[in-house]
C-alpha cells in the first residue's frame, strides 16, 4: 500500500464502536500528539448532538459538516490523532486525500461485538443514532457493513481487529507503525 512519506496525523476509521475514540485518546497520549474525535468536534460546531441534527435536517446535513469538518482538520492540524466517525469513508474524495498526507488505520470488530459495545454504552442513542429505519441493529451493521468495508480498505493503510484486544496493546502496536513510517531510518 502506498504510504504518506511522513505522516503529520494519525487518522483512525472504521464502524462505530470499533474503538476509534477510545484507542485514540491512548495512541495520541503515547505519541505525545494532539486528539479530535471528528463526531464530537462537529457537535461542538453545531452545539447539537449527531442525533439531533439528524433529527432535526436529516443525515445528509450531517454528512455536509462531517466533509467540511474533515477537509479542515486534514489541512489544519499536524501531529495529531484524529478519530472519524464510521461513515467519514463515505466522502470518497475526501478520504483519498487524507491517506495521501496522513497514515490512515482501519480499526475493526466483529458485528456482535459491535452490538454488545453499541449496547454497553449509554450514550450510544445520542451518539449514535440508527443508519436507517424498519432495521435491527443487527441487519443494520451487517448491511451497512457490506458497503463500507470496500471502503474502510481502500483509504487505509494498515487494519487492526479490536475484538477482544486490549485498547493499550493495539495503540501500541500502531504507534510503533507510526514511529517507523515518521522515521524509516
Amino acid at each position: 500500500m502506498e504510504r504518506p512519506s511522513r505522516p503529520r496525523n494519525i487518522f483512525l476509521i472504521g464502524y462505530r464502536a470499533t474503538g476509534k475514540t477510545t484507542v485514540g485518546r491512548i495512541l495520541a497520549g503515547r505519541l505525545g500528539y494532539g486528539f479530535i474525535d471528528l463526531d464530537a468536534f462537529i457537535q461542538d460546531r453545531a452545539g447539537n448532538t449527531i442525533a439531533g441534527m439528524v433529527k432535526q435536517d436529516g443525515w445528509e446535513r450531517f454528512r455536509s459538516l462531517e466533509a467540511k469538518a474533515l477537509k479542515e482538520l486534514s489541512h489544519s492540524c499536524q501531529d495529531t490523532v484524529i478519530a472519524c466517525g464510521g461513515g467519514a469513508v463515505l466522502h470518497q474524495d475526501l478520504m483519498a486525500s487524507v491517506k495521501e498526507n496522513a497514515l490512515v488505520i482501519w480499526l475493526t470488530a466483529r458485528p456482535q461485538d459491535i452490538i454488545e459495545r453499541i449496547r454497553a454504552d449509554e450514550k450510544s442513542g445520542e451518539q449514535r443514532p440508527a443508519l436507517s429505519s424498519g432495521r435491527n441493529l443487527e441487519e443494520e451493521i451487517r448491511t451497512v457493513l457490506e458497503t463500507r468495508i470496500p471502503l474502510y480498505q481502500r483509504f487505509s493503510h494498515f487494519a487492526v481487529d479490536t475484538t477482544g484486544k486490549d485498547p493499550e496493546g493495539i495503540a501500541a502496536w500502531i504507534a510503533r507503525i507510526a514511529k517507523r513510517e515518521t522515521d524509516p531510518s
